[in-house]
């Protein structure tokens, strides 16, 4: 209980306060404009985090997150493009009702859905993480290796439509990974006579590069870069159009149950992501709607399912992350980053060494839906302006942003470069449809991965039997061992067909 309150205070300092504040707002805007969402925003975020104290700075970075994914809905609704791939669910329903003259009930609806599934996930993180977190201390280094080869497996499984690509982009990862000085022998690896390599290379600059200096590539070719199209201007609408009524948002609650149910498994599961999650609430509500025929020709259940699900992997996704170390999205990983640049290593050990920050994200989370809530009904009306932002000022602004942020960092023109050069290789895999989700979460876990098979063989004077030995490592091996063959099998019948 002292932790709590210790939390509490953290949580009620005015930093903190502030830093959540602007985070879900700049979050809910740049969300709304397609291309740069949370993806694109947080890695350029990172560096101006790292003098900030931890809780202002982790509550700056969760606003972003959860702020983000739901301001992809505004412009999915107004201009039928998604701000995030998270959204595209919503642009089913939700433009529809904007061309019906609805578009401030359809905005209405996607926020309530996106607080409704936050809110549902963020309870079921507090009521599991630190009893899970306990659990996994009886795991060993053998039981340890054993979740992170699943956890990859699922990640190169799932994120994309290819096992193949996959595959080559974690592997890539991995490599990427061991670059640098081995932590046991003081070996340098892999860095071909860099010197600057020996210390590895640095996560952000590679989060810069693969995620927003490779989505700026990726718009200049969408010419021209001019404003979007004309949006639907919601004070032109009449009042009862813009009124979403307790008895329309009470017949959506089947809809943001099965939505938030569907986001937090979903997002317990590592690699697969908001979209997916957004998707299979969708197809959920329509199936058990007892209106399906109106999905497609707006729907208030296809606004408000697909936005439960896909807020409420954001808080599922941080499960596994907080109790194991392993992230359950690339956004995940990227607020990795954060918690070790501040001394906040995910895992069992967390939250004996950190309680009291753990219960002031707690009260963050918490809070920034009550934030997204307040500004989205407060500024709804101004939405439209949002998705007129010139696009190429916005690229030119994200890019000097991005090189600023990195060099900053460690005053380094090596991680300028680093960024730069992992920009191109993310143009280059995204052109080719190779998924980064599995490179970065690769990168990410390979070293651990190493950490624990290293002491597992210690303990074992060498021999791979200390895995047949323990039960929980060879039931979630034989799982590993399943499904890779579940995926292989389906792939075989995708082909025939």
């Amino acid at each position: 209980m002292d932790q709590v309150f210790a939390g509490l205070a953290l949580f009620a300092d005015w930093h903190a306060l502030l830093a959540m504040v602007v985070g879900t707002i700049l979050g809910i805007v740049v969300g709304a404009i397609p291309g740069i969402g949370p993806a694109q925003l947080i890695p350029i975020s990172l560096p101006l985090t790292f003098a900030m104290q931890p809780v202002p700075a982790l509550l700056f970075l969760l606003g972003e997150f959860v702020g983000g994914i739901y301001g992809g809905s505004i412009t999915a609704i107004l201009v039928n493009t998604p701000g995030t791939p998270a959204s595209v669910a919503t642009t089913f329903d939700g433009y529809p009702l904007a061309r019906q003259g609805k578009a401030g009930k359809a905005l209405k609806m996607a926020l309530f859905g996106s607080v409704v599934g936050d809110l549902v996930a963020t309870t079921v993180l507090i009521l599991l993480a630190e009893r899970l977190a306990r659990l996994s201390l009886e795991f060993g280094p053998a039981e340890l290796t054993a979740v992170i080869v699943l956890s990859l497996t699922l990640v190169v499984a799932v994120a994309g439509r290819s096992l193949a690509k996959g595959l080559m982009a974690a592997t890539f990862g991995a490599l990427l990974a061991v670059i640098g000085t081995d932590s046991i022998t003081g070996t340098p690896r892999l860095i071909f006579g860099v010197m600057p390599l020996l210390s590895g290379i640095g996560l952000v600059p590679m989060i810069m590069g693969l995620f927003a200096v490779s989505e700026i590539l990726l718009l200049a070719e969408d010419r021209p870069l001019t404003r979007m199209g004309a949006a639907l201007d919601l004070r032109r609408e009449s009042a009862e159009n813009r009124r979403l009524s307790l008895g329309e948002l009470w017949r959506t609650r089947g809809a943001l149950a099965r939505g938030s149910a569907v986001g937090v498994v979903i997002g317990i599961i590592p690699g697969l992501g908001a979209s997916v999650a957004a998707m299979l609430g969708y197809g959920l509500a329509r199936r058990y709607s007892r209106t399906p025929e109106a999905f497609g020709q707006g729907s208030l259940e296809g606004v408000a399912a697909p936005e439960a699900a896909n807020n409420a992997e954001t808080s599922g996704a941080l499960l596994p992350f907080i109790v194991l170390g392993i992230p359950g999205s690339s956004l995940v990983a990227m607020l990795g980053g954060a918690f070790l640049v501040h001394g906040m290593e995910p895992g069992p050990l967390l939250f004996q060494a950190h309680g009291d920050k753990m219960y002031a994200v707690y009260f963050g989370l918490y809070a920034v839906n009550f934030v997204m809530l307040a500004f989205g009904l407060g500024c709804m009306g101004l939405f439209h302006y949002i998705v007129k932002v010139p696009r190429d000022i916005l690229l030119a602004a994200v890019f000097v942003l991005s090189v600023v942020g990195t060099y900053a960092i460690e005053a380094s023109l090596t991680d300028v470069w680093v960024m730069l050069i992992f920009g191109l290789i993310g143009y280059v895999m995204r052109r080719m449809d190779v998924p980064t989700a599995p490179l970065l979460i690769a990168f990410l876990l390979v070293p651990q991965l190493e950490h624990s098979l290293r002491q597992a063989l210690l303990i074992s004077g060498g021999s791979l039997a200390i895995f047949a030995e323990r039960p929980i490592a060879v039931g979630i091996l034989l799982a590993t061992v399943a499904w890779l063959a579940y995926r292989l099998y389906r792939g075989r019948v995708s082909v025939r067909a």
